[in-house]
């Protein structure tokens, strides 16, 4: 670089207060701000809003989420979200020391509504949770992956 180069490069930074061609520090990382709708822990934050189908599933399949099934014991038989805990409505205090408050928390019923109130509930305990938009009638319908029914035995390879 010739010397007119040299003195405008340390002008500038004289200027700016640190060398032009210096590499951003390591801990920039460490210190990024959250995106929206996104936690301190990086991982998407759920609200009072409703899931739609696909984000509840995404929150249950790579976020940890937890879900939290208020159907009838027969609904929830016949065909239920792989992992969900079941509670009926009015046990649900009994059944929240199965939960993590670490974990999102996703509350279905059978179509949304009763699992919204669910939802909010467990928001004020100190929970991040919300609700399924439509309950498992929106998530069959948006063709999302169930448990089989508690009657239907897996058959893998060389069954009989």
């Amino acid at each position: 670089m010739g010397s007119k180069e040299n003195g405008e490069q340390e002008n500038r930074e004289r200027e700016n207060g640190e060398p032009e061609n210096q590499e951003p520090e390591e801990d920039e990382e460490e210190n990024r701000k959250p995106e929206r709708g996104e936690g301190e822990n990086g991982r998407r934050e759920i609200g009072e809003e409703p899931l739609s189908p696909r984000d509840a599933r995404q929150v249950i399949a790579a976020e940890g989420g937890q879900v939290l099934d208020i159907r009838d014991r027969g609904e929830f038989s016949g065909g239920r979200i792989a992992g969900s805990l079941h509670s009926d409505e009015d046990e649900i205090d009994a059944h929240l020391e199965e939960l993590s408050k670490d974990e999102p928390v996703v509350v279905v019923c059978s179509d949304g509504e009763r699992s919204a109130a669910v939802a909010e509930k467990l928001r004020e305990d100190g929970f991040e949770a919300a609700s399924i938009d439509g309950g498992m009638r929106a998530w069959t319908s948006a063709k999302m992956p169930l448990q089989p029914r508690e009657s239907e035995e897996f058959e893998g390879p060389g069954g009989s």
